[in-house]
């Protein structure tokens, strides 16, 4: 039995055990679980039932699940690897989503310009994937990455269908501007106004 405090357990046993793996996680707190093995519901019915028999065991523990059948994840700042990739990936100013066998699902960058004090963000997301939260997960990152480096603004656009990201946008305190004739709507927003824990 582990000692102390699991904040994430990475599970690559075969899936018939994982109910009770993540069962075994929820009662000792923690707080996620990345599940890397497959056999879910990739795999057909059974594999599905498996998937439900997982979600039925972290029960209301709050337990966050990424997985099964998945490449794990990674996050350089804090030396993060729960993947199966061969090595930790390169801090940087790019952040990507993938799905199953690797394919991107999403990405966002913060472009800094040549002053140093404002960056250009910039977020995709494939069609399938919008209108799930993740944009907004996205755009959130950047800001707090962008006030972290002490840029002093930043701007990007997006286009008026937008309506998800615009709605954001407006709740963050983003700024608009955009000429009639325009698709586009560019946003800026002063970060070092930006107070982190409203994010």
């Amino acid at each position: 039995m582990i000692q102390g405090i699991v904040d994430l357990a990475v599970v690559t046993a075969p899936i018939n055990q994982f109910p009770q793996i993540i069962e075994a996680c929820a009662q000792k707190g923690a707080a996620g679980a990345v599940i890397i093995s497959g056999g879910g519901r990739e795999t057909g019915e059974q594999g599905a039932r498996i998937e439900r028999q997982i979600k039925a065991a972290a029960g209301q523990s709050g337990m966050r699940i990424i997985g099964p059948n998945c490449i794990g994840i990674a996050h350089p700042p804090s030396n993060l690897n729960a993947s199966h990739m061969p090595g930790t990936p390169a801090q940087g100013r790019i952040a990507f989503l993938s799905e199953s066998g690797g394919k991107i699902i999403g990405s966002a960058r913060i472009i800094f310009t040549a002053s140093g004090t404002e960056g250009e963000f910039a977020i995709m997301l494939a069609d399938s994937w919008q209108g799930k939260g993740i944009g907004a997960a996205l755009l959130k990152s950047c800001l707090a990455f962008s006030k972290r480096y002490g840029l002093k603004r930043v701007f990007g656009v997006v286009l008026r269908e937008n309506r998800q990201m615009l709605l954001l946008a407006d709740k963050l305190g983003f700024k608009k501007a955009s000429s009639p004739a325009s698709n586009e709507i560019e946003l800026i927003i002063d970060i070092e106004k930006l107070d982190l824990y409203t994010l």
